[in-house]
């Protein structure tokens, strides 16, 4: 089954890719004309991105380039990467101290342990370690909410890699409708936010992509990554300024 977050992409790339502006329907056209002024006669260029980096299309338009980030539905995924790479990152970037590193690793093997060596039996969901380990979850909570700015961005903006172009603007919606949002503007607003889930980074959710909790061998690979989720996109996005 084809991903259809990838079909989206692809289908925004292809209606917008090579085309004048007057033949793009009114939806796009006021995608680009938030982007950037040009006449009936332009032609706007696409280029796929994804991968790697935040945006998952570049629109350019008189040889002026936008990176956007394309999401739609519920219960959006807005980040992942492997545990590793985000404590090192933490690391260098943030206050973090060696209980709150601890912590996320407690939280993301979900077994007990802080390097995966805990028995299948002893995986939890998100729900069930906040309840045995509340002195860590707040523990944790605490440290998000005070590099939130900094995490945010690079959940949402930057990503990983540093050579990698950034995300510049967010557009939630498919070819028909859609809104866009300047990232900045989106980074802003999910700072302000304190979320109401178990562990919040401003409205973003943190969590392990997957505890394989029946340690099942095929998706083993799953475990060890972080995933940041973005559930009230569509909600939160109307008040986010464009």
């Amino acid at each position: 089954m084809q991903n259809t977050g990838f079909k989206n992409e692809h289908d925004l790339y292809t209606a917008i890719n090579g085309k004048y502006l007057y033949q793009l329907n009114t939806n796009l056209k006021n995608l680009i004309l938030k982007l950037s002024d040009c006449n009936e006669n332009q032609i706007i260029k696409a280029i796929k991105k994804g991968g790697q980096c935040k945006p998952d299309i570049e629109i350019i338009i008189n040889n002026i380039s936008y990176n956007i980030s394309i999401k739609r539905g519920s219960g959006n995924s807005v980040h992942q990467e492997p545990l590793n790479v985000f404590i090192e990152f933490l690391k260098d970037n943030t206050d973090i101290n060696d209980k709150e590193i601890n912590c996320i690793k407690l939280f993301i093997w979900s077994d007990g342990s802080y390097d995966n060596s805990g028995q299948i039996s002893d995986r939890l969901d998100l729900n069930e370690m906040s309840k045995k380990y509340p002195d860590e979850n707040n523990l944790l909570s605490k440290f998000f909410d005070r590099n939130k700015e900094t995490l945010i961005k690079r959940f949402l903006k930057t990503g990983r890699f540093q050579n990698q172009p950034e995300a510049d603007y967010l557009y939630y919606g498919n070819v028909n409708e859609g809104c866009l949002k300047k990232m900045n503007n989106v980074i802003e607003f999910l700072v302000s936010k304190i979320g109401s889930g178990k562990l919040n980074i401003g409205n973003l959710s943190f969590q392990a992509w997957n505890i394989v909790k029946n340690g099942n061998p095929k998706t083993e690979n799953r475990r060890g990554v972080i995933q940041l989720k973005w559930s009230s996109i569509k909600k939160d996005l109307q008040y986010i300024e464009e």
